[in-house]
């Protein structure tokens, strides 16, 4: 599913359409024109919200040819009605337009909008980037943001209804969306919301989903133009309440008048009750000393009690704290028994382990003289693929070939004079005589390399069977060696045939005693040449093969022939150093150093026991002499408790009294508070009840205020571009964000057809 180049192809036929419907428009007068704009507002967004750019189309009614005059602030501008050149001075754009509908686009330097949208999403509980979310199974979370840009002219925010479209397919399952309408579009599930003029909001939508991909999200905005009028509302129940408002503000102004009177008794009783309460306040005080005096002398009992306490308690606390000592020395010893138990055995294996170790050093040992030889067989290789890569026998092949392959040439050439006969029949047999030699020699040639191949070939096969040899190279370097020996041996395979061919195409030259022999002479000379070429192209192909297998061999034997020293050298090494021996007297050693460490380890747990059994009883005799001093130091806290509660009470009382006193002294001023409040509620019931009285007709004049920005009466369009711009009939927006899909694997190249201009336009209005 390639969403987006669908929709693109789409686009690209309707510009295509336009541009052949104008392109034959004849020029406009130069007459500038005052023509009615509307700007569409194109809006790319990335897959999280932000904005990747923004392009406008502007369209004009042209009702006269001339010149027309837009202002804005583009990167580039396209003509999409004529192929008149748009001119740009700074903001301004002028372009030449014929009378009908004018178009065209233009790409602005700046990707502010008036709403902010962001888009987040969660996947499994995880927050997860939109471009690795493609392909993913698991519950999404979808959040969409969109806040008003404070940057921006707040005129399309305040004035503007934004729609969102979101579409989940079918791999989108139990999908809830608060706050959405929701339609099925074949088989996908539409969601749409609408965000009034000036409305914040975030929408969160839950879905299941299983290989995920999601067409881009859609925000469409337009002007705010419902279809509403004040009849559409049924006043009669306001106006009830509004009549109902006024007869309770006439009610609460009542009320207000009975509650000022009183407050006025209020304040009378408040002033008695303040006298009382002072006289109760100063008894309290008296009562609060003496039961203070009590309380500090139940302390000073606690006191001396909590300091004996304290004494036996650190008797009891280090009782058992020689307890717990003892009991983890006997624990450690148990475990140090244990532990040596094991440490034998480890030292047994290890004894084991050594001797074993060192059988298998003295079995490495005996290969020794057979590793010896590995180094010497190696030279011996080596210098047999140098003699059959020699570069002067192989100069020497070569110069011979490219010698008769030039004297064929040569003899061909002459040959074509056929005036001068005298001499042909001698140059012939001089030439049979010659090509017989070649051909002998290039036979002779090809033997030798062959038999040198053959015992390089042997000498390698014998390297692969050893084992340590076979070690020191890779696998890939003894395949590029098989292949520079195969690649050899059938080079000098090709050169013998060669050689036999040059051979018998000698004896093959005609008999040229006779006129009539002259043109077999030439024929003959010709197939010859070509065969000498053929000769020189293999010699040449196969001293490259030889060169390069020894190069190859030049630097890969010698490591393989050191790899084998080394590794004879330190066997040899250790056989001679006696280590083998060392180290199984060492191991024996620590077998019999184990068992020792165990039987006093074994004595220490047994001597630990009777340690522990003395210091549990000393811990519980202790523990009885601090729980009979904690006895005694809780009455006295107890006492001491009561006598503070008396003493804390008498204090409370004492407050409390005095609270009283101050309470009513606060009563008193409250109740004169109260009755001057009492007198501004009764002057605030009066105002709101004047107020109410045209509560209905006010009411009215805000439900036609809130109505006329319902259907849009009060704003006129303003434009996105620029300020400058002033005669805009609309201005609408379409935000889309990227869509989010799986890479498509290319398809494999077809090689296009040869079609025409109009054969391609025809294709794009006929894509599916």
């Amino acid at each position: 599913m390639n969403i987006r180049n669908r929709k693109g192809s789409r686009a690209l036929a309707v510009v295509l359409a336009l541009l052949m419907i104008y392109a034959s428009m004849p020029a406009a007068l130069a007459a500038p024109v005052t023509a009615k704009k509307d700007e569409n507002v194109y809006v790319n967004l990335n897959k999280n919200g932000s904005v990747e750019r923004i392009y406008v189309v502007n369209a004009f009614e042209v009702e006269s040819a001339g010149t027309i005059t837009d202002y804005g602030d583009y990167q580039d501008t396209r003509n999409l009605s004529s192929q008149a050149p748009i001119e740009e001075d700074g903001t301004a754009y002028q372009v030449q337009a014929a009378e009908d509908k004018f178009y065209y686009q233009g790409t602005m330097k700046t990707t502010d909008t008036p709403w902010v949208i962001n888009l987040s999403y969660n996947l499994d509980g995880k927050n997860t980037l939109p471009e690795d979310l493609a392909g993913k199974s698991g519950h999404l979370v979808i959040t969409i943001s969109v806040r008003q840009n404070q940057k921006m002219d707040p005129a399309f925010f305040d004035n503007y209804l934004l729609q969102a479209s979101v579409n989940l397919n079918e791999n989108c399952k139990n999908i809830q969306a608060e706050g959405a309408a929701a339609a099925s579009v074949g088989r996908d599930q539409q969601l749409l919301y609408n965000m009034m003029a000036g409305q914040e909001k975030e929408i969160v939508i839950q879905t299941d989903v299983v290989d995920f991909e999601m067409e881009g999200i859609t925000f469409k905005g337009i002007p705010m133009s419902f279809d509403a009028d004040k009849g559409m509302i049924d006043m009669s129940e306001l106006d009830k309440k509004t009549a109902e408002i006024k007869e309770a503000a006439a009610v609460l102004d009542a009320g207000a008048g009975d509650m000022q009177e009183g407050a006025y008794a209020l304040t009378q009783g408040a002033d008695t009750l303040d006298s009382s309460a002072a006289a109760l306040a100063e008894g309290a005080r008296s009562f609060e000393t003496s039961a203070a005096l009590l309380s500090e002398r139940t302390d000073e009992l606690v006191s001396g009690l909590a300091l004996l306490n304290k004494k036996t308690a650190g008797l009891s606390s280090g009782a058992s704290a020689l307890f717990g000592g003892v009991s983890g020395y006997v624990d450690g010893a148990r475990t140090l028994s244990q532990a040596t138990g094991v440490y034998i055995q480890n030292a047994e294996n290890l004894a084991e382990g050594t001797k074993i170790y060192v059988n298998a050093a003295d079995q490495l040992a005996g290969s020794i003289a057979g590793l010896k030889q590995v180094p010497g067989s190696l030279e011996s290789l080596r210098k047999g693929i140098a003699q059959a890569a020699d570069e002067e026998h192989l100069s020497q092949l070569a110069a011979g070939s490219q010698a008769l392959s030039s004297g064929l040439a040569d003899l061909y050439e002459q040959t074509r004079d056929l005036g001068n006969l005298s001499g042909v029949s001698e140059q012939t047999d001089q030439l049979k005589s010659q090509m017989t030699a070649a051909g002998a020699r290039i036979s002779t040639c090809s033997q030798d390399i062959e038999a040198a191949n053959s015992a390089v070939g042997s000498l390698t096969e014998k390297l692969k069977n050893d084992p340590d040899a076979h070690k020191a190279l890779t696998e890939e370097e003894w395949s590029a060696l098989e292949a520079s020996l195969e690649a050899i041996d059938a080079n000098s395979q090709e050169l013998l045939s060669v050689g036999e061919g040059i051979g018998q195409s000698a004896g093959g030259i005609p008999d040229v005693s006779g006129l009539e022999g002259l043109a077999g002479l030439h024929e003959a000379v010709g197939g010859l040449s070509t065969g000498a070429a053929s000769l020189n192209a293999g010699i040449t192909a196969q001293a490259d093969g030889l060169s390069a297998l020894k190069r190859e061999a030049d630097t890969s034997l010698p490591a393989l022939a050191s790899g084998v020293g080394q590794i004879t050298s330190g066997a040899e090494a250790f056989q001679n150093s006696g280590s083998g021996q060392k180290l199984v007297e060492g191991a024996d050693g620590l077998t019999s150093g184990g068992r020792s460490l165990s039987t006093a380890a074994k004595t220490l747990a047994a001597r630990g026991q009777e340690l522990e059994k003395g210091a549990g009883d000393l811990q519980d005799g202790s523990a009885q002499l601090s729980e009979a001093n904690q006895k005694a130091e809780e009455g006295g806290a107890q006492l001491s408790s009561a006598a503070r509660q008396l003493s804390a009470g008498a204090k409370t009382l004492s407050e409390g009294v005095g609270s009283l006193s101050s309470g009513s002294s606060l009563l008193a001023q409250g109740t004169q508070n109260l009755k001057s409040g009492a007198d501004n509620i009764k002057g605030g019931t009066q105002a709101f009840s004047d107020k109410t009285q045209n509560i209905d007709a006010e009411i009215n004049d805000q439900i036609d205020s809130a109505v006329d920005k319902l259907a849009g009466k009060n704003f006129k369009s303003v434009s996105f571009v620029s300020d400058q711009n002033q005669n805009v009939a609309s201005v609408q927006f379409v935000m889309m964000t990227e869509a989010i899909e799986k890479q498509e694997v290319p398809a494999p190249e077809i090689p296009a057809e040869k079609t025409g201009f109009w054969d391609k336009v025809t294709a794009l209005f006929n894509k599916k």
